[in-house]
């Protein structure tokens, strides 16, 4: 105690030497060790209780004395050590910022969207439309196929192609010339003469030679005011021209989809056959465009249809009926249309019934038409 009392002084006398210091602690650390030396002794003769009196004692003087702890032995110091250890210095990293939430992948387009872009286009006056005086050109090539038994003969009625034994595929052109006004008069003309450009079955190549030369010619050219009637399966039972048909379909979606069901409805009608009569109608690709956007737009609302194929501004879409019930004789059927989708313009429209891939491909539908559609200032 008489050192430690002789290093307060020292602590005490601001103007003490360093030297003087250094020979302070000198004398501080020698007592200490000898001080530890007699501890250790005194610990080999009752080590558990003099244990926790050399940490008390310690632990006093390193509060009394602020040098304390900078002289102390290694040993000293593990003894003085609080009897509570310090957390251990654990570096946390830094937490990463959050990644940005991706987008969702963008989801395919289906065959709803793709008909409601086309409306919406349609309806700003995308599509090509002749002004006074100009013609809208509708130039199609047409493939029919032509089924042939050896009960029915040739007859498109009582031989289709899931009981023919030959078919063949007969091609041939028109152009229609559609002046602005389409109740005005129309030019039609039929180039060439129709050709088989594909066979199926023994004895198909001399049976449709046989039945081509049996076609009575068509004038070459026919001139009708208003067009041509209705065809593709859509007449309405009323008669006239194209045109007259056209002045009774509405031009409003809802108004469109109640005429097509009073016209065309039973009560089950369903949606593909809802959806494949329109897709006709629009295969024709004349019309206000707020009719042809009216199309679009109930198409798009039409569950059933399916988007096949998708090429930049070229899109592809079918249309599968199937029969109303386990008992209905009628054969499936799978209708197409491929649509310009920048201008609604019809490219192609196609209709299968029924299949019979051992004689027909099922690539190879009943008809194809393909659309090319321009405008001219007059009729060459």
């Amino acid at each position: 105690m008489d050192v430690l009392q002789r290093v307060r002084d020292l602590r005490n006398d601001v103007d003490a030497r360093e030297s003087a210091v250094s020979d302070a602690r000198a004398k501080l650390a020698g007592a200490i060790r000898e001080e530890s030396s007699r501890s250790s002794r005194r610990r080999l003769r009752r080590p558990v209780l003099l244990l926790g009196g050399a940490v008390a004692g310690l632990a006093a003087v390193a509060v009394g004395v602020l040098v304390l702890p900078s002289v102390l032995t290694p040993q000293e110091q593990q003894v003085a050590a609080p009897t509570t250890a310090p957390a251990p210095d654990v570096t946390v990293p830094p937490a990463e910022p959050s990644a940005t939430p991706s987008a969702p992948p963008a989801q395919p387009p289906t065959a709803q969207v793709v008909f409601a872009s086309v409306a919406q286009r349609v309806l700003m006056g995308q599509a090509p439309a002749p002004s006074q005086g100009q013609y809208l050109r509708i130039d199609v090539v047409e493939e029919t196929l032509i089924n042939y038994n050896s009960v029915d003969g040739v007859n498109d009625l009582a031989v289709s192609r899931a009981n023919a034994e030959a078919s063949w595929v007969v091609s041939g052109t028109q152009t229609s010339f559609a002046p602005a006004d389409i109740h005005g008069e129309w030019v039609l003309r039929f180039p060439g003469t129709p050709a088989a450009v594909a066979h199926f079955g023994a004895g198909a190549e001399a049976r449709a030679s046989e039945w081509l030369q049996s076609l009575t010619p068509m004038e070459p050219e026919v001139r009708v005011d208003g067009g041509p009637g209705p065809t593709g399966g859509w007449a309405d039972g009323q008669g006239g021209q194209l045109s007259d048909f056209l002045d009774r379909v509405p031009d409003e979606p809802n108004a469109l989809r109640a005429w097509f069901d009073d016209v065309y409805g039973d009560g089950t009608t369903d949606p593909q056959k809802t959806g494949w009569t329109l897709a006709a109608m629009l295969a024709q690709n004349v019309g206000s465009k707020e009719q042809r956007a009216a199309m679009y737009r109930v198409l798009s609302e039409l569950p059933g249809s399916e988007l096949v194929a998708q090429d930049g501004d070229r899109a592809t879409i079918v249309f599968h009926t199937v029969p109303g019930h386990a008992n209905d004789p009628q054969p499936d059927r799978w209708h197409s249309i491929t649509i310009d989708t920048r201008t609604g313009v019809v490219l192609e429209y196609t209709d299968r019934i029924g299949s019979n891939p051992v004689l027909v491909p099922d690539s190879v539908p009943d008809e194809r038409r393909r659309f090319t559609v321009s405008i001219v200032d007059e009729v060459p």
